[in-house]
């Protein structure tokens, strides 16, 4: 079902999401028209600047986590690259669990909670460079500003971080509640948490407003519309007319209450087209995808994508790759040392399986991290 609204800005009837939430969106919209020539990207160089980076939680108090590789057109895995890049070293403790990461510039920034670092490498050689650390850390997700100052949440926290000295700020610019994944758009900073999420104004990190509501996103499709979710609604908001479309979803959005991970949200940079891993029917470990494509309600009926059986989807799960139009999804057959990961690439129109590799080892994967 599909319910299409009308918002009047003067009146200030912004139900659900809040007028504030829309000039955050407008702000992403005018940032993402703008003239990508302006945006001047050198190609990296080096081992490591032609795929995309697979990090892995690491199996808590026995190993460390670690970074795979994939090359474009391979069929096997680069399996333990950054330690291969760094004499054996980890970007991680035992006692930690990489969880997310993020390219800034030319650095790739690897995010550990529960006490661990954030590891700073080349991407393109994958060397360590730096380490950014905090006492009592929680890190959590980590987003730029600009090219020299990003933004860090770590618990109910959110920390200025200094690109070039890799340093965090002593205090706080911001304290919220369980504080999950950052999006900046234009001059605000979205921080989403277990229950909202508190839209904060970047110029002076004043809490403009919070709101109930969908906490998974954010993501943008190729007709500038945005899109959140939580529970069992999909939210867009069309900035240029002030109109809002909510999607109701047969299944609901898989949403990890017990521990953080990135959101199971993901969209194409093709067609105006989302793509969620759903909430099991029963049990803990999700094996469908589905796919809502703009207008046609009935894409979700059905799932898009569903895993062979025996396996589950673990961590964020999937990911979308605008190099080649792909969704590409990890996921595992269980927890011991004789079960398997798989990677596998499906044509993200039509979604048909393009490739699947087999892999052993406990890595718990959790996340990917593309160049931009």
């Amino acid at each position: 079902m599909i319910q299409k609204r009308k918002i009047n800005l003067k009146a200030g009837h912004l139900k659900r999401w809040g007028k504030s939430l829309m000039v955050v969106m407008l702000a992403a919209l005018v940032i993402s028209s703008c003239n990508k020539d302006d945006q001047k990207i050198t190609a990296p160089k080096g081992p490591y600047a032609n795929g995309f980076f697979i990090l892995n939680e690491g199996w808590y108090g026995k190993e460390p986590g670690s970074v795979n590789f994939y090359a474009y057109g391979a069929d096997t895995l680069q399996q333990r690259a950054f330690g291969t890049a760094n004499q054996g070293s980890a970007p991680t403790t035992t006692s930690a669990t990489l969880e997310d990461g993020v390219l800034i510039g030319d650095r790739l920034f690897l995010i550990s909670k529960a006490g661990g670092p954030i590891t700073v490498a080349d991407a393109a050689t994958l060397k360590q460079v730096g380490q950014i650390t905090l006492e009592g850390s929680d890190f959590r997700s980590m987003a730029a500003l600009n090219s020299q100052t990003a933004v860090v949440s770590s618990g109910s926290k959110i920390y200025s971080v200094d690109l070039n000295a890799l340093t965090v700020s002593q205090d706080p610019v911001f304290t919220g509640s369980n504080i999950k994944k950052l999006f900046v758009s234009g001059e605000y900073l979205l921080a989403s948490d277990n229950g909202g999420v508190d839209i904060i104004k970047i110029s002076d990190w004043s809490l403009v407003s919070h709101f109930d509501g969908p906490t998974e996103g954010y993501v943008t499709t190729p007709d500038g519309k945005i899109y959140g979710a939580g529970g069992n609604f999909l939210v867009s908001i069309n900035a240029a007319n002030q109109d809002t479309t909510q999607i109701k979803l047969n299944q609901p959005i898989w949403v990890n209450n017990y521990t953080y991970n990135p959101p199971c949200l993901v969209s194409s940079s093709k067609e105006n087209a989302v793509f969620y891993i759903a909430t099991p029917t029963s049990g803990y470990g999700s094996n469908t995808i589905y796919k809502y494509i703009k207008g046609d309600v009935s894409s979700l009926n059905t799932p898009f994508i569903t895993l062979p059986a025996g396996e589950s989807f673990y961590n964020t799960g999937l990911a979308y790759d605008k190099q080649n139009d792909q969704i590409v999804t990890w996921s595992i057959t269980g927890y011991t040392e004789s079960d398997s990961n798989f990677l596998r690439f499906y044509n993200a129109a039509t979604g048909e399986l393009v490739k699947s590799i087999k892999y052993g080892h406990i890595y718990f994967p959790a996340n990917i991290v593309f160049y931009p």
